[in-house]
């Protein structure tokens, strides 16, 4: 019966209240859906890759800063990059990093694993 779902109790609000943050939260999620959708789409560019997941908290051993890249091996699902730049800790020291990329099914590079390399003077 309609009149009994709408004035049902749904965790202590009422109806609207219940409707309105159902539809926050669904926004909510299709927007980060969207966001990673996106990202995931920039990164079909292996430079963008490198920069976006080389500085972001996914590489333990990122840089702050991306300031020079060199391709070292590729082919078509797999890509090893050196990358120059400001390690992330304090005093923000140049650093270098060598990242293994891989192809997903979204033909998107997706960061495998980094090694650090020596620290530059």
């Amino acid at each position: 019966n309609l009149v009994n779902i709408v004035s049902a109790d749904f965790f202590g609000l009422g109806f609207t209240e219940y409707v309105l943050i159902c539809g926050v939260l669904v926004i909510g999620v299709g927007f980060f859906i969207g966001y990673k959708l996106y990202i995931k789409n920039k990164c079909k560019d292996l430079g963008y890759a490198v920069e976006h997941y080389l500085t972001s908290k996914k590489a333990d051993d990122g840089l702050l800063r991306v300031q020079n890249m060199t391709l070292v091996f590729s082919d078509d699902t797999t890509a090893i990059v050196k990358a120059y730049g400001l390690s992330k800790e304090e005093p923000h020291e140049k650093s270098a990093v060598e990242g293994m990329f891989r192809k997903d099914s979204l033909d998107s590079w997706d960061l495998e694993s980094t090694t650090p390399l020596n620290t530059l003077s």
